[in-house]
């Protein structure tokens, strides 16, 4: 008896046992239901089964990931994004409408718009607490 071996080689060389092992996974994934000796399935079990969690695992990060993504692009980027660029857009054209009216080329309307400005300062200054 061979202590402390991590898998059986059942009388086969290791090339000739990976593929052994590989044709079974693929017929195993293929058909769902293999027949084969006791050993060689207890020796296939641990193979299969890291099989699943890659599966489960792809399902779950790969395709719903792949999902959530569309989604966020669907909705997100259209709606909330774009709409966000729109709204900043017609704010700055809001904006430079009303500000075309003040602007008329007169000094003295630039001159009261600084001397306005200075008020104010001083009058927060002054009555600040």
């Amino acid at each position: 008896m061979q202590h402390n071996r991590a898998g059986r080689k059942l009388r086969r060389t290791t090339p000739h046992r990976l593929a052994m092992f590989s044709n079974q996974l693929a017929s195993l994934m293929t058909h769902e239901r293999i027949e084969t000796t006791l050993t060689k399935a207890k020796e296939l079990r641990p193979l299969a089964e890291k099989l699943y969690v890659d599966q489960v695992y792809e399902f779950f990060t790969v395709n719903l990931g792949r999902a959530l993504a569309a989604f966020l692009a669907r909705t997100v980027d259209q709606r909330v994004i774009d709409g966000a660029v729109n709204g900043v857009a017609e704010l700055v054209g809001d904006a430079a409408r009303s500000g075309r009216r003040l602007q008329s080329g007169l000094v003295r309307s630039y001159a009261l718009g600084v001397l306005g400005g200075a008020v104010l300062i001083v009058a927060f200054l002054v009555f600040r607490p």
